[in-house]
Order: C-alpha cells, then sequence, then structure tokens
C-alpha cells in the first residue's frame, strides 16, 4: 500500500504529514483481508475531499498537530470542564442536520453507527440525496459506511468487535476514541482532548454534572441524553451493585497478570470488558416498552454522549495496568508471535476505498504513535507476567449444583434464590480444597434477551457457633454481551446464557464452603422497566 508521506506547497518544502493522522482520514476501524485493495496517492486525496466536503487538505494538516500529545483530563477537573464545554459545541453541531446531514462522516449519527445500530433502523433515508445535494457524494458516502453492495459488508458502520471469540475490544476502541477525538476539535475548532470518567473515585461515582440537565442556561445542553436509567440519573453507580467498583476486586482487576488466558476466564482483557466496562452500560441505559435503549445496547450505545468518556475511563485503565516504559511498550502486552497483532484495522475513505491500516501493535504505543496521554494512571501493582495460559488443565469438575422452576426476575429489587447441593463425594471435593492451585467458578443459567441492569449475585454464609446465615456479595453481571455475535448485536427473541463468576478469592477466605450446601441469589438492580429473565440453575466447578 503507498501512503502519501507529505504533503507539498508551492510557498516552501514538503510537510510531513503525522503518522498518527495518516492513521485517521475520514475512516474507520473494521477486519479486512490481507488482499485487501490499496491506493494511490491521488485516490486518497480525492476521497478524502469527498468525505469531509469542508476543508481542504492544507488545512486538515494544520489541524492534526503533528508534535502535539493531548492529555485527557478527568472530567471534573478545571480542565476537564474546559473540554466538556468544547465537547457540547461539538455534539451540537454534529446533531444538527443543516451543518451535518447524516450521511456526513462528522454527523453524530454516522459516528455512532460506526459502533453499532438497529438492524430494524431505515437507512436509505440517510443515504437519499435531497435537494441540491450532490447525489454522488451521498452515493460515496453510503458505501463508505455500508460497503460496495450495501449490505454492511465492507463498510465501517456496525464494526465493533465486542465479546470472546473476538478479542479485538480494547485495541478497536482504542483507535475509535483517538479518531472521534480528532474530529471533536475539527468540529469545534478548538483544542480538544477527550475526558474520562473516574467512576473507580468513591467521589465520582455520579454521572459528571454537564450531562444531567436538558438545558443549560436556557439552552440545549447536547450532552443530556432522555434514554438513561432514572436510578443511574438519581443514585449514581454503587460499588453494592457493581462488584469490581469496590477496593478489592479492582485491585484483583489490576493483578491480573495475562492480557488473555489465566486464572479469570480469559484475562484482563476479558474480566475488565465484562465486568466493570458491561455492568457500566447496563446501568446506565434503560427500557423503553420492549426496546432496550441507550448505553444498555450495543446498537445504541455510541449515541449517548457519556459513552466516550466511559470508555476514555476503560481505555485508561488498560493503559494503567500496561504501565508502559519511556519506549511505550510492556511485558504484559500479549507475546509477539501472538495472532492478535496479525488483525489489520481498516480505514475507508469518502470514495468507499479500503486500505489496510496499523492494527493492535501500533495502538499500544497511545502517546508514540496516538498522540495522547492521560492526565494521571490509576494504581496498578508490579506483577509477573505468566509465561502461558495459567489455567489448570482439563475440564472442570461440577463440585456443587441446584436448579430452579424457571422463577423470574421482573422488576427491580427481585430476586431469585438457588439452594446447592453437593454434586461429588466428600473425597473429591477434599481434593480441590486442598490442592491451593485450584481454582472455583460460579455458573448461573438464565434464559433472557437482552436487558438493562445490573444483578447482584450472593451466597449464604453458614454461622458461627450456629449463628444466623448471612449473605455474601460474590459478584455482579450484566446482560451487555447478550446478542454481541448475532447480527447487529441483536439476540431475537431469548437464548440461553451462562453466567461465570470467579469466586475463588471466596473460598479462600472461607466465604463458600464448597463441602457444604449453599445457596446462591440473584437480586436485580438499575430497573426503571420491566425485564424477562429466567433464572434456571447454578452450579459451582472447580479445576
Amino acid at each position: 500500500m503507498s501512503w502519501p508521506t507529505a504533503a507539498t506547497s508551492s510557498k516552501g518544502p514538503a510537510l510531513p504529514l503525522p503518522s498518527h493522522f495518516r492513521s485517521f482520514v475520514f475512516s474507520r476501524c473494521s477486519m479486512i483481508s490481507s488482499n485487501s485493495r490499496s491506493f494511490d496517492r491521488r485516490t486518497f486525496l480525492g476521497g478524502m475531499a469527498a468525505a469531509s466536503g469542508m476543508l481542504p487538505f492544507s488545512n486538515w494538516i494544520a489541524l492534526a498537530g503533528a508534535s502535539t500529545v493531548r492529555e485527557r483530563p478527568e472530567a471534573s477537573t478545571a480542565r476537564g470542564q474546559q473540554m466538556l464545554a468544547v465537547y457540547r459545541k461539538a455534539v451540537g453541531l454534529m446533531n444538527d442536520k443543516a451543518v451535518f446531514p447524516q450521511h456526513h462522516p462528522h454527523s453524530w449519527r454516522f459516528q455512532a453507527n460506526i459502533h453499532n445500530y438497529p438492524s430494524d433502523e431505515p437507512v436509505s433515508a440517510v443515504f437519499t440525496a435531497a435537494a441540491g445535494e450532490n447525489a454522488q457524494l451521498v452515493a460515496e458516502r453510503r458505501k463508505l459506511a455500508l460497503g460496495p453492495d450495501g449490505n454492511g459488508s465492507g463498510g465501517i458502520w456496525a464494526t465493533c468487535p465486542h465479546h470472546l471469540p473476538d478479542v479485538q475490544f480494547l485495541p478497536w476502541h482504542r483507535l475509535y476514541l483517538a479518531y472521534f477525538e480528532q474530529i471533536i476539535e475539527k468540529v469545534a475548532g478548538a483544542p480538544f482532548a477527550l475526558p474520562y470518567w473516574d467512576y473507580l473515585d468513591p467521589n465520582k461515582r455520579h454521572m459528571p454534572d454537564m450531562f444531567r440537565d436538558a438545558t443549560i442556561g436556557g439552552q440545549t445542553n447536547w450532552l443530556y441524553y432522555k434514554d438513561r436509567s432514572s436510578r443511574f440519573v438519581s443514585d449514581g453507580l454503587s460499588e453494592n451493585s457493581i462488584v469490581t467498583l469496590q477496593s478489592t476486586p479492582r485491585a484483583n482487576l489490576m493483578k491480573t497478570p495475562n492480557f488473555f488466558t489465566n486464572v479469570r476466564r480469559a484475562g484482563f482483557s476479558d474480566a475488565l470488558e465484562e465486568d466493570l466496562h458491561d455492568q457500566i452500560h447496563g446501568a446506565i441505559g434503560t427500557k423503553i416498552g420492549n426496546k432496550v435503549v441507550g448505553m444498555a445496547t450495543i446498537r445504541l450505545a455510541a449515541r449517548d454522549p457519556i459513552f466516550w468518556l466511559h470508555h476514555a475511563s476503560i481505555d485508561r485503565l488498560w493503559e494503567s495496568w500496561r504501565k508502559p516504559g519511556p519506549d511505550g511498550k510492556s511485558p504484559r502486552d500479549p507475546n509477539a508471535a501472538n495472532s492478535w497483532y496479525a488483525s489489520k484495522y481498516a480505514f475507508i475513505d469518502g470514495a468507499a476505498a479500503a486500505q489496510r491500516d496499523k492494527g493492535a501493535a501500533f495502538v499500544l504505543v497511545a502517546a508514540a504513535n496516538l498522540k495522547y496521554r492521560y492526565d494521571n494512571l490509576h494504581p496498578a501493582p508490579d506483577i509477573v507476567v505468566a509465561a502461558g495460559a495459567d489455567t489448570p488443565s482439563g475440564p472442570p469438575t461440577r463440585i456443587q449444583s441446584g436448579e430452579t422452576t424457571g422463577q423470574k426476575i421482573t422488576n427491580e429489587g427481585d430476586s431469585v434464590s438457588i439452594p446447592l447441593k453437593p454434586a461429588v463425594n466428600e473425597g473429591v471435593a477434599l481434593g480441590f480444597s486442598n490442592n491451593p492451585a485450584s481454582r472455583y467458578s460460579l455458573l448461573i443459567k438464565l434464559r433472557t434477551a437482552p436487558e438493562p441492569g445490573v444483578y447482584q449475585v450472593y451466597m449464604d454464609v453458614p454461622g458461627t457457633a450456629g449463628g444466623p446465615v448471612t449473605q455474601a456479595l460474590v459478584g455482579s453481571f450484566s446482560l451487555f454481551r447478550v446478542g454481541a455475535h448475532s447480527e447487529h448485536g441483536e439476540a431475537h427473541g431469548p437464548t440461553d446464557e451462562t453466567v461465570v463468576i470467579d469466586v475463588t478469592a471466596k473460598v479462600n477466605e472461607k466465604v463458600i464452603d464448597p463441602l457444604k450446601p449453599g445457596k446462591v441469589t440473584v437480586r436485580a438492580s438499575y430497573l426503571d422497566a420491566p425485564v424477562d429473565i429466567t433464572v434456571n440453575a447454578a452450579e459451582i466447578v472447580a479445576k
């Protein structure tokens, strides 16, 4: 592939084109094959002009800021508030169809749909040229979004990767944010660095104030979004609902030694996505009638302006866990031989010409290649990176199990309890208990469609000396992942789902005794409207 390396000017020598700018020109990352089409400098520049329809190429270079490293601030700081004001202005312009028609790659809808959009949402009207519009340009933007055939293949809409077996979640979103950050700066016409919302701080569990009210000073507040859970808006995030917000589980997350495979299911990437990431999505989104809306569904999440601050926080935690050295590299990154590096992200220009671009290796070095850093990083301990998978081999052994008669969770505060009985003889259970390498997981089997909310999991704890039984919070989950690998991230009707919670620490702390009968309880929170979740069974397994 040939990239332009300089822009020439009649007034002086060639001006270098910054590497981070080459990565973000009117394009978005979708996975493409190694034989993807390349194009020359003329095609590249023509695509740029067609996609933007606004500024000449030389102006784009000036806006790119070749040597400037953006410093992303925490949203509540003075600088964070300044950046939110810039953000609010840009979001308003991006939502203004007179400024940015929805087919324009800088419109709010176009940017959000890169993440995903509902399969039943009509898109033909978006790409129908209005009177006076350039029909050819609109058609090219349709190809950019939906691919040459208009069926989504090769387009940049609905390309977000979520949940296993896909492992591109963190690098994909890192590029998404960096590209979006540059667009906000361009649209607002002011320097911009994307703030992050540090909800790990107990004093910052409520959404930043600038997102809360429909108007500010009598003017429309474009950071307000109506499809948010009223319970989230009023109560904020709670560590009694989202377990990873607690100090010990959070510290355990940051101690996870491997990016991919280890004792926590599939390593740091999966643990961060399923626990903190998914549950905050589930807490913020809601349900209107039978429709899951807002942050609670992959299809619509990026239309809420808080989405971008949430993902900046997730990206910051990844960078914090990496603990990069001065060269931006980290021993915690996947082994260089891992196939993760072989995947390349693609950017599509305004003429729908696809070109291969940098992949995960490029986005790892954020400051050097993407030109940003955070004002500070979250504490992460020094850990020894395991050479390979450290999960004990072999199939798991069922230690305890129990079933229900199809009990349902419907409303806020509903709970379902499942008695657990030993599933193996005492000698087998003791064999695991006496082995310090044993790992325990609690599996909860559900029948559900995608639903909002966060669901807490409790285990009964026997009292000492015949005292009363108490309940211990051992984990929490959301259903954000349900249907993630179906078309547009939608599950058409209920599916069988299994929630997996690592309870090894709870067994080691004697909170859970796998030798004695117990009981698991699932309780619902952050619900504005009824949901339809059937809890069928639970079991504790050991390896």
